[in-house]
């Protein structure tokens, strides 16, 4: 699903459920949210999300070329769209270069450099291809110092690949066994239609528009002629399935199969 609609699907979520949002919308909205920011980051770089009651979502990272680099940059806003779209334009070149000059000592070597060469210049002398500036050492770090660095290290290991790796595997294996439709239980004062659809949403089943239908097959052809994300439940025999598209899957993967057990005259 793509990032813009699970967001939109979040949003809808809160509006039928009060601000409850169920746990299996809500982790793929974090899980999506998290690979967004991923895919605007450079991975030279260590990021990580905090959220703050008074400045909302916030974005921070840290520059791993060198160790002795403490310099913290970071983005927030109460909205994700706006807080991915000011991701977008980070210009990183830029966070390199001020990462680099916040390390102290370095200034004083750039200065010391460019002041070198003027003076050559104005006395006409060619001193020599200048030594070129390299950030200097750290000095002996703190045991919060150490801490820093051995989570820098960690990132640059590979921690956010074995994550990605991990997230794979657990998705290849829920794509070889997919899961049943569930079954929820619903707050309903009236009855449902036998066969029947609707994109209605939100938990009292008395508010939600249905369309109903005579046969199952009259009810499935219509699932499958609209576009996917259409319905948000369908009921069969009165019971009602919360994965419409499910089924259009199904029924589509089963139409050949279908069409031939119709052309095999009865015994």
């Amino acid at each position: 699903m793509k990032p813009a609609k699970v967001r939109a699907k979040a949003k809808d979520l809160l509006k039928v459920s009060d601000g409850v949002v169920l746990g299996a919308a809500s982790t793929s909205v974090v899980h999506t949210v998290r690979r967004s920011i991923q895919s605007l980051i450079p991975g030279d770089f260590y990021w990580w999300m905090e959220i703050d009651s008074e400045i909302g979502v916030s974005v921070h990272w840290v520059w791993l070329g060198h160790s002795a680099v403490s310099r913290v940059g970071g983005v927030s806003d109460f909205n994700v769209d706006i807080l991915l779209e000011l991701l977008r334009g980070v210009n990183w070149f830029v966070q390199r270069h001020d990462a680099i000059e916040s390390v102290e000592g370095y200034e004083q070597a750039a200065l010391k450099a460019a002041q070198e060469k003027r003076r050559n210049r104005a006395i006409g002398r060619s001193g020599g291809k200048l030594k070129e500036v390299r950030i200097p050492e750290p000095p002996p770090l703190s045991i919060e110092g150490k801490k820093l660095v051995h989570r820098v290290g960690v990132a640059r290991a590979g921690y956010l690949a074995a994550v990605d790796e991990a997230n794979r595997k657990q998705m290849s294996a829920a794509a070889a066994k997919p899961k049943p439709p569930e079954f929820r239980a619903y707050k309903a004062n009236k009855s449902v239609p036998c066969f029947g659809l609707t994109g209605s949403k939100g938990t009292i089943i008395a508010a939600w528009i249905w369309s109903t239908f005579h046969e199952k097959e009259e009810m499935m052809d219509k699932l499958c002629a609209d576009p996917a994300g259409t319905y948000t439940h369908l009921t069969v025999y009165g019971l009602v399935f919360d994965e419409p598209d499910r089924w259009r899957e199904a029924w589509e993967s089963t139409r050949s199969l279908r069409r031939l057990a119709a052309e095999i005259p009865p015994s």
